[in-house]
């Protein structure tokens, strides 16, 4: 007979120190856009097709690695810098993308349609690296 008086026990698993996002989902985005970036960098910096300085294609460079820092820790429950961090990097990494296209769409001399097309193709792109720096900051923060 059990004891009324003795509190229940639970048989939890340790996950309390785990990051809880659908990690499938963000491992698929790592695995896809890694190669485009190396691609995309490659072009950039043997091509240089936009006629972007050297200093610019650096520093997007490294905005973009400390972008993959935050897909790392998305896709694989790593808890990488603090929260803090990702919330102050949230705007630089959209003004990084908000200038790329700027410096684009300065050297093509393209219909105002075109343009407008060109954007609503890319815009949705550039939106999923916005949100996993957004969504690795919530998570960091509410797992602490």
């Amino acid at each position: 007979m059990n004891n009324p008086y003795k509190p229940p026990v639970a048989d939890m698993d340790e996950t309390g120190n785990l990051v809880s996002v659908n990690k499938i989902w963000w491992k698929i985005v790592l695995f896809v856009f890694v190669p485009l970036e190396v691609w995309g960098e490659y072009e950039s910096f043997a091509v240089n097709e936009y006629d972007q300085s050297l200093i610019w294609r650096v520093v997007s460079l490294l905005i973009y690695l400390v972008f993959y820092v935050a897909l790392v820790g998305l896709a694989f429950d790593k808890k990488i810098l603090n929260p803090m961090f990702w919330i102050s990097f949230f705007p630089v990494i959209i003004l990084n993308d908000i200038g790329e296209l700027y410096l684009v769409f300065s050297v093509f001399d393209e219909e105002l349609m075109a343009t407008i097309i060109t954007i609503a193709v890319i815009f949705p792109i550039l939106i999923i690296p916005w949100y996993a720096v957004y969504k690795y900051y919530r998570v960091l923060k509410f797992n602490r």
